[in-house]
């Protein structure tokens, strides 16, 4: 569907200050590329389960899009907001991961799956219905 890269772009450079990414907003970039990485390597492989697409479609929609749109919001210690191409390229790249996950569900001939979560103690455990 799309030629999509194995990783979202490293972090931009900072050419007009000269003080490095904080150690937050390091460690948000980490989360989303482990996020898309990991999702990457489920739809490529050729035995993925149903269950792991839904997985990494909702890491995706409730992991890496609200990092993404926190560091869109945010100001550096400088005061430097993210450069605006930089937030695009990758909500781009989000968008047609989440495409291409729904579109091999959807080949699987799963549209839908229904979830049940029980909750016993304090765990709480997913399974298809």
């Amino acid at each position: 569907m799309f030629d999509l890269p194995t990783e979202i772009p490293a972090l931009p450079d900072r050419h007009d200050v000269h003080v490095a990414w904080s150690a937050n907003v390091s460690r948000a970039h980490e989360v989303m590329s482990d996020v898309y990485r990991h999702a990457i390597r489920v739809l490529r492989q050729d035995d993925c389960e149903p269950l792991q697409l839904m997985f990494h479609i909702d890491a995706v929609l409730s992991d890496a899009i609200p990092l993404l749109e926190a560091l869109e919001e945010s100001e550096g210690e400088t005061g430097h907001k993210f450069p605006k191409t930089w937030l695009h390229h990758c909500a781009e790249l989000y968008g047609k991961l989440v495409l291409c996950l729904r579109e091999t569900a959807k080949k699987m001939k799963i549209q839908s799956v229904q979830y049940a979560i029980l909750k016993p103690a304090d765990r709480a455990y997913m399974c298809a219905c």
